[in-house]
C-alpha cells in the first residue's frame, strides 16, 4: 500500500476507533426491556457528548476497564524509555507518543486517565464526519453485560460494541474495539523495521496535529517507573500489552 494511502487509512483507524463506538442512535425498539433502553440511552448521551466536545461527560460513560487501559497508557507516556516504547505494539506506541506530543509533561503528570480521555474528546482527536454513518443494531443483554452490532448505515461491520453494568449504570466498554484497532494498525505496518515504523508513526502524528513532533517525544517525562503498578493500570505493562495484541 502506498505510504500516502497508508497514512490516510491509519488516520481513519485512529479517528474512528479511539472512540469508535460513538454511533448514531437508533429509535428504541418497542419491545426493548429496561436494560436495553438504558444502554441505548447511554449511547445517545455518549454521542451527544462527543459531538459537542463534552469530554468529561463522555469519560463518565466509559467502563472502568477502559479507564484502567488509559491509566496504563498514561503511565507509559510518563515513564517508558525508548527501548520500552519499541516493545509495544505499533498502535499503543502511537497512542503513547501522541500523548507526549499533545500534552505537556507537567500537565500529563497532573491528569488522571479520565482527564486524558476527556482531553482527547475536547481536542477532537476523532473525526466527527466519521461518526455520522454509524448506527447500532439490536442490543442483547446477558446479566451485567450487553452487546450490539455496529452498523454502517444498514450494513453489518462484524464489530460488536460492549456495555458493562457498573453499580447500576450501563457504560461503554471500549476494550474490544481498542484491541481490534491495535491489531489493524499494527498489521498495516507489519514488516517494517523499527526505524521505519517509528518514522511512520511520527508522520501520522504530525498529519493529525499539524505540528512536527520534537525529538524529546522519546524521552520519559519522569525518571521512575514506580507509578506503573497493578493498582494504577489494572496489570503490569507486559500483561496489558499482551492483552491488547492477542
Amino acid at each position: 500500500m502506498p505510504l500516502k494511502k497508508l497514512h490516510k487509512y491509519l488516520i481513519l483507524i485512529v479517528s474512528a476507533t479511539f472512540l469508535a463506538s460513538c454511533v448514531l442512535q437508533l429509535q428504541p425498539e418497542e419491545n426493548e426491556n429496561i436494560d436495553q433502553q438504558a444502554a441505548r440511552e447511554t449511547f445517545s448521551a455518549y454521542k451527544y457528548a462527543l459531538l459537542n466536545n463534552l469530554g468529561k461527560d463522555a469519560a463518565d460513560l466509559i467502563s472502568e476497564k477502559t479507564i484502567q487501559h488509559y491509566a496504563h497508557l498514561r503511565s507509559l507516556a510518563l515513564a517508558a524509555s525508548i527501548d520500552e516504547l519499541n516493545q509495544l505494539s505499533a498502535y499503543n506506541k502511537f497512542v503513547v507518543l501522541n500523548m507526549r506530543h499533545s500534552i505537556s509533561g507537567s500537565l500529563l503528570q497532573q491528569m488522571s486517565a479520565k482527564d486524558i480521555f476527556a482531553f482527547g474528546v475536547n481536542q477532537e482527536w476523532i473525526s466527527k464526519e466519521d461518526v455520522a454513518p454509524y448506527n447500532i443494531g439490536i442490543i442483547s443483554v446477558y446479566g451485567a453485560y450487553a452487546s450490539a452490532e455496529l452498523l454502517r448505515g444498514t450494513r453489518n461491520t462484524d464489530t460488536f460494541l460492549e456495555f458493562l453494568n457498573e453499580d447500576g449504570v450501563w457504560r461503554i466498554n471500549l476494550q474490544p474495539i481498542l484491541k481490534k484497532a491495535s491489531q489493524d494498525f499494527t498489521a498495516q505496518v507489519a514488516g517494517q523495521n523499527i526505524k521505519n515504523e517509528n518514522a511512520m508513526i511520527l508522520t501520522i502524528i504530525e498529519s493529525i496535529s499539524g505540528k512536527k513532533p520534537a525529538e524529546s517525544i522519546w524521552i520519559p517525562v519522569i525518571d521512575t517507573r514506580s507509578i506503573v503498578s497493578d493498582q494504577a493500570t489494572g496489570g503490569t505493562t507486559e500483561n496489558n500489552e499482551k492483552e491488547m495484541t492477542q
